[in-house]
């Protein structure tokens, strides 16, 4: 895998991460449910983080 590949990778991985939390961001405050949001937000970090970090 070239240095673009992984370029476009990451870039594909971020996307995907900020849209997820943006949804989910959205969802938890018009329910309200702050707890549930931020738990949400943290399983979405552990199912990214060792996709973008390594």
């Amino acid at each position: 895998m070239g240095y673009t590949d992984e370029v476009k990778t990451c870039e594909n991985l971020a996307k995907e991460f900020f849209d997820e939390l943006e949804g989910l961001v959205y969802s938890g405050l018009m329910k309200d449910n702050t707890d549930q949001a931020i738990w949400n937000i943290r399983n979405l970090i552990k199912k990214y983080k060792p996709k973008m970090v390594s």
